[in-house]
């Protein structure tokens, strides 16, 4: 009985390529997917970009013959769509597509052996029930792997051999289909490396190793891509690859999102997250890692998140808050080995604090100050909070003080009143009521709230439980102290997402009962450093002993860097100009970006050409540049400040820049050489030809074959122009990873003397490489 293969639409939206791992085989789409295919190809991102070039790649197909009885793909797969309705009362609901789906699996099933690809495990678990056989779709060939790679790996111990000694060698009979200026590893029959190399005319060059800019490359890939780059006499170089390869969180890590931390495993694609400037950002893209090493880092402040290696950090080091720099962009892997510093092995590295984070207003039942201090001591002799706190009540309640006691009161509605008491039912709703001064927290509903509930609440806490006490020298620190562990680590949240450095020790209390030592409950204390402008406390005798700081302001410390083990780890871009989003404890982490070494070589080295100019499409900004404010180089900040802090990044670490530049070894923009650099939005090349220049034009998987052709046809002479991109990372809706300006010119290039292209797919890459790979 032959096999038959019904496609579910997740297997199409999660790889609209995978009709081409069935080669020889019988595939039939039920009508049903197409028409939900059709809904989800308007959805932004990857979800509607691979129903559209599913369905694209159908109206091909159909050109072929009737496709309602079956065409054949160029590797022999037999395609069908079933258009049939059938009958859906054994499965449910005939609306549900799924329902559907099995339908049709079913009918066909009685004469083949009928097989339910689905990305969804209870379709599957559904499918063996009905007496089909089912499995999940594993098949890994995206459209990257559709496109010319620009190498190969070649076993000859001979030949590799020759070409080490001799630098030179003739093509053989093997190489002879090779691309003209395609690259090659030559492996012995161990699969060890020999030599390198690069097909040009008739004979394959030895590529050797290079430093650009003083950096090396750190893995075969990037010696292909410098070797291209570096070299005049290819005009054209295409480089593309994923976003985001290497960099990566494991999927149990937290981020915040508008209603509060998730796991980095639930993160898709379009949801919300929040930035370090406590604003919403948006995920444009998810990229799994599959397993990675995994490290723990820990902070000056006793929080701790987890990543990869690779996974890049925006910090300062002792000599960028010296000199009163912004600091750089580094890998976790550079910052293990400049951790500590100096003879007393201080820490180096401190990250930006999150500034406060601003949750969506949502309506509470007990004033957030009240809440506050009802949480903290229930109770108070101080004259302010008890009049505050009055002043705070619903119109009907009341606070009267308890007889013969000097701390307590009543909350209570009055004698006669037959209106309920709204402070007795909120607290009940909330949970709160009842409580022992052990179990108190505070609800979510306060915790994820605007800038001024959490501040209000927080006040409320810190007015009675909180202390402003001399710690040494007049220098006061700020303190809540409580019994109840959740509300310490309660009040952290509230002052992390404030803006404010908090840590949290604990102690075992003890007491003496008939003259015997007993051990107590523990004691919490949270040490709160707010941020200028944040007023912890409302109470005069309180506040009057607060300072706020104008030096010394709150600093986050990367304090040690420890082996978590291996994980399965997920990267995320999001729609920011600087790429950092909050993660587990309100630590400021970073997401992506690539190099530009190899053109201030050629520029600025080698003196090759004039100048070097990098272009960036608009389209991913979302706004017309004639409605933005200011000048132009204003209105490209947002988006060239990525850039900017690369070739901050490329300068500090060039010793000719130290040399012959300022002096200082930091700051791009105040070197000599800022001059020979000049960053552009891509609309202004149109029209323009440019002679003599070394220009980058960064993501061009969003630029369309249109607008790319313009730009080629007009290069001036003695120009070397660079296109980088990631075909997987789309942001026009009319454009997918098929038909783009990038895969249209490795595809049409692909066989040009000259032009050169390298597929970027390593994992491990040096601290420029991981910054580079997705700053262009």
């Amino acid at each position: 009985m032959a096999k038959l293969y019904v496609l579910d639409t997740s297997v199409i939206i999660s790889n609209p390529y995978c009709i081409n791992g069935f080669p020889n085989e019988n595939i039939v789409i039920p009508a049903s997917v197409l028409n939900e295919l059709d809904k989800i190809k308007t959805h932004s991102g990857d979800t509607g970009r691979n129903a559209r070039v599913f369905i694209r790649l159908l109206d091909e197909l159909s050109d072929k013959g009737d496709i309602s009885k079956g065409v054949k793909t160029d590797k022999n797969t037999n395609i069908k769509i079933d258009v049939k309705n059938y009958d859906t009362s054994n499965f449910g609901d005939a609306s549900y597509v799924d329902n559907k789906i099995l339908a049709c699996a079913a009918h066909l099933n009685n004469n083949n052996r009928v097989i339910v690809l689905s990305g969804d495990v209870n379709m599957r678990i559904r499918a063996r029930a009905f007496g089909m056989g089912s499995q999940d779709h594993n098949d890994e060939n995206k459209a990257s792997d559709e496109l010319y790679s620009g190498a190969r790996i070649i076993h000859d111990t001979s030949l590799g051999n020759k070409l080490k000694k001799s630098k030179m060698l003739c093509a053989s009979s093997e190489l002879k289909d090779m691309a003209p200026n395609e690259c090659i590893l030559f492996k012995d029959e161990n699969d060890e490396g020999i030599a390198l190399g690069r097909k040009i005319g008739n004979n394959i060059k030895i590529i050797n190793s290079q430093k650009p800019w003083g950096l090396d490359s750190k893995n075969i890939e990037q010696a292909y891509a410098m070797d291209l780059l570096l070299d005049p006499k290819v005009p054209l170089v295409t480089l593309s690859g994923k976003a985001g390869t290497g960099k990566a969180q494991p999927l149990t890590a937290k981020i915040l999102t508008p209603n509060g931390f998730v796991s980095m495993g639930s993160i898709l694609p379009n949801d919300l997250i929040i930035g370090q400037n406590g604003k919403c950002k948006k995920i444009t893209s998810v990229h799994p890692q599959g397993i990675k090493k995994i490290y723990r880092v820990y902070f000056s402040d006793k929080t701790f998140t987890e990543c990869c290696d690779d996974h890049l950090w925006q910090t300062k080091t002792c000599q960028d808050r010296w000199n009163n720099k912004n600091g750089t962009v580094k890998s976790l892997k550079e910052i293990r080995k400049t951790l500590r510093y100096g003879k007393y092995n201080k820490r180096n590295h401190s990250i930006p604090m999150v500034l406060p984070v601003e949750f969506a207003h949502k309506e509470v039942p007990i004033k957030p100050y009240l809440l506050g201090a009802l949480l903290g001591d229930g109770c108070s002799s101080d004259a302010f909070i008890v009049e505050k706190c009055a002043k705070l009540l619903p119109e009907n309640i009341k606070l009267i003080k308890k007889p013969n006691n000097k701390y307590d009161y009543y909350i209570t509605k009055g004698y006669r009143s037959n209106k309920e008491n709204q402070i007795i039912t909120a607290l009940r709703t909330l949970e709160l009521s009842g409580l022992k001064s052990y179990e108190k927290y505070i609800p979510h509903i306060y915790k994820i709230n605007n800038i001024q509930t959490r501040t209000e609440i927080l006040q409320g806490l810190m007015d009675t439980d909180g202390f402003c006490r001399n710690k040494n020298k007049n220098k006061f620190e700020n303190v809540f102290y409580t019994t109840s562990s959740r509300l310490a680590n309660d009040v952290q949240f509230l002052a992390q997402s404030l803006g404010c450095k908090a840590t949290i020790s604990n102690k075992q209390t003890s007491f003496v009962y008939k003259n015997e030592k007993k051990q107590g409950r523990p004691s919490f204390a949270v040490y709160i450093s707010p941020p200028p402008g944040l007023q912890l406390f409302t109470l005069p005798r309180k506040t009057e002993r607060f300072t706020e700081r104008t030096k010394y302001l709150p600093t986050k410390y990367i304090d040690k860097i420890e082996y978590a083990g291996d994980m399965d780890a997920k990267c995320i871009y999001i729609d920011s100009p600087d790429h950092l989003y909050i993660t587990d404890n309100f630590i400021v982490t970073h997401n992506t970006l690539l190099s530009v070494a190899c053109g201030l070589e050629a520029v600025i080295s080698d003196k090759q050409y004039n100048n070097l100019i990098i272009y960036r499409p608009i389209q991913p900004v979302g706004t017309d540049m004639g409605y933005l404010p200011g000048e132009l180089a204003d209105k490209l900040e947002p988006w060239m400040s990525a850039i900017h802090d690369s070739m901050d990044y490329l300068a500090s670490r060039s010793k000719k820049h130290r040399k012959n530049g300022n002096g200082n070894g930091y700051g791009w923009r105040s070197s000599q050489y800022s001059d020979k650099v000049r960053m552009e939005a891509l609309t202004y090349i149109r029209g323009r030809s440019i002679a003599n220049s070394f220009i980058l034009m960064d993501e061009t998987q969003n630029v369309s074959k249109e607008e790319i052709k313009t730009i080629l046809t007009r290069v001036g002479y003695g120009t070397k122009i660079i296109l980088t991109g990631d075909i997987e990372q789309i942001d026009s809706n009319h454009l997918d990873a098929m038909n783009n300006g990038l895969t249209y010119i490795i595809n049409k290039f692909k066989d040009s003397p000259l032009s050169g292209h390298i597929n970027l797919t390593q994992g491990e890459r040096s601290p420029l490489a991981t910054y580079a790979a997705d700053i262009l």
